[in-house]
């Protein structure tokens, strides 16, 4: 095998186990986390989304961090409130989720493990485009120190290990930004539907995802001023 190929396939793999580092790093924190307000709200919501498609409660956040999260919830047998719930008829969410949690019965701490880890996967994708970004930027050896520093970063793990939107703006921003910087250099058709998607997922995650009209106009700014042809493929 020539040495570049090795040298890629090293890199590949140390990637994946720091990677998978972070993941458990983030994961094992579960059973000794209570649950947060935001947790509470969030899961109620999103499993409400799947199973009654339905939008009443927490309408003012966005729905793609509350379906990712909830999502392993659906392989579970789960009770649900009956449809004369005061909190489920005006959209009481606080109350729906305190009766969803507590007082049906429902396995508060497999929920919690589950969606928990379902967000951490979000923290695994933030943190390979940290690495990915920086290895671009300033080569290998930047790379990993950026991605080791990330692995063990107290912020993106403390948020990797809840299921709040937090993880989901983050990664999504960074996705966004990433794909649009990429199309501002060679537009292909898949570019330009990466960048598509990945705008709509910033919008869905979190209200604050309009952040991101003005870092892609910084962006193009940039690279305006920046000598290059653009490539049309």
């Amino acid at each position: 095998m020539p040495r570049s190929k090795a040298m890629k396939r090293f890199a590949a793999l140390g990637a994946g186990l720091l990677l998978a580092l972070y993941w458990l790093l983030a994961v094992s924190t579960s059973p000794r986390v209570g649950v947060t307000a935001d947790e509470l709200v969030h899961l109620t919501a999103g499993y409400s989304y799947w199973t009654k498609n339905d939008y009443r409660l927490q309408p003012e956040n966005g729905t793609f961090a509350m379906r990712a999260a909830a999502l392993p919830l659906l392989a579970m047998d789960l009770r649900w409130l009956a449809p004369e719930h005061t909190g489920w008829r005006h959209s009481i969410v606080n109350q729906v989720g305190y009766d969803f949690f507590y007082r049906l019965n429902n396995p508060l701490d497999r929920m919690l493990l589950a969606a928990r880890a379902m967000i951490a996967l979000l923290g695994v994708f933030t943190l390979w485009l940290i690495w990915r970004w920086s290895t671009g930027l300033f080569g290998a050896r930047a790379g990993w120190l950026a991605l080791a520093l990330a692995v063990f970063c107290p912020a993106l793990l403390a948020h990797g290990a809840l299921a709040t939107s937090d993880m989901a703006i983050t990664a999504t921003l960074l996705a966004a930004v990433t794909v649009y910087w990429r199309l501002l250099h060679v537009v292909t058709w898949p570019r330009l539907a990466l960048t598509s998607l990945a705008g709509g997922a910033v919008l869905l995650a979190k209200m604050s995802g309009v952040l991101v009209a003005p870092m892609l106009a910084v962006l193009l700014l940039a690279r305006w001023l920046r000598p290059g042809p653009l490539v049309v493929r």
